[in-house]
């Protein structure tokens, strides 16, 4: 349902739009564990957008392995960029 509104969104106004990643519950009521977080960031990554939104820093810099999963993916990005 979202990849289909964000597409329509994206073909409606011809421009592309931002995803967010939260790195742990502030909205939601549960954890948000390290292999969700990398997987939330995989796809974000993957989507055709103009950024990725990542929530709420204090949180982030708290966890060191989420912060290693975002270096590992954001280097893989450009690798992948970079071909």
């Amino acid at each position: 349902m979202e990849k289909r509104f964000l597409a329509e969104l994206r073909q409606l106004t011809g421009k592309p739009h931002v995803s967010y990643v939260q790195v742990e519950k502030v909205y939601r009521k549960t954890a948000i564990p390290a292999s969700q977080f990398e997987a939330e960031m995989r796809q974000a990554l993957a989507e055709e957008n103009a950024g990725v939104l990542v929530f709420e820093y204090g949180q982030l810099v708290a966890s060191p392995q989420k912060v290693r999963i975002l270096q590992k993916l954001l280097k893989e990005y450009r690798a992948q960029k970079a071909i």
